[in-house]
């Protein structure tokens, strides 16, 4: 029998056979738990199946639009998925150990990855120990640039994480949330 393919709006999945035809089925019975109510069984079983291997499937799809669309890591390729446009190397950076009184650099890399070139054009730390050096900034699709911060170790706590928010001229993305951590001896 040739499969045939048949879009079934109450699964909303491919069935692969066609379905059934008791009034012309050889091996009709009415009996409960005849020949077709195996065979019903057995075509839910198969409208479930295309579910399951979509479940699978995703991190492979995942991965196919990182190679076609040449996004870099995973992370990228989730922001790009999720409709976002600016990708930060890492969410959390750290300045390490540092002595009271050190000044100390912390730099992220931003990357666009939408179609359209924006502006980053504040960010507000939540310590004034910590500042921008190369902010505002412009990013044309595709480009990444390095996001420097300097932490002046005079106001930070032993253990620092100060958050930063930046601010940009995306409309899905506004504000985009970091962290810069570290260790401060007293």
């Amino acid at each position: 029998m040739a499969a045939r393919f048949a879009l079934t709006e109450a699964w909303g999945t491919i069935m692969m056979d066609p379905p059934i035809d008791d009034a012309r089925s050889p091996n009709h019975s009415t009996a409960l738990g005849g020949v077709n109510s195996v065979r019903s069984i057995a075509a839910r079983n198969e409208r479930r199946f295309p579910i399951v291997l979509l479940l699978f499937a995703a991190p492979a799809i995942l991965a196919l639009i990182v190679v076609k669309l040449n996004l870099g890591p995973l992370k990228v390729a989730t922001n790009y998925v999720r409709g976002e446009a600016l990708a930060v190397d890492a969410k959390v950076k750290s300045f390490g150990k540092s002595l009271p009184g050190q000044t100390q650099e912390v730099t992220f890399f931003v990357t666009n990855i939408g179609p359209d070139p924006f502006r980053i054009v504040g960010c507000r730390p939540d310590c004034t120990c910590t500042a921008p050096k190369n902010l505002p900034m412009s990013l044309s699709p595709g480009e990444t640039k390095p996001l420097h911060f300097t932490v002046h170790t005079d106001e930070v706590k032993s253990d620092a994480r100060i958050s930063v928010t930046l601010y940009t001229t995306l409309a899905t993305q506004r504000q985009v949330d970091l962290s810069i951590i570290g260790e401060v001896a007293k």
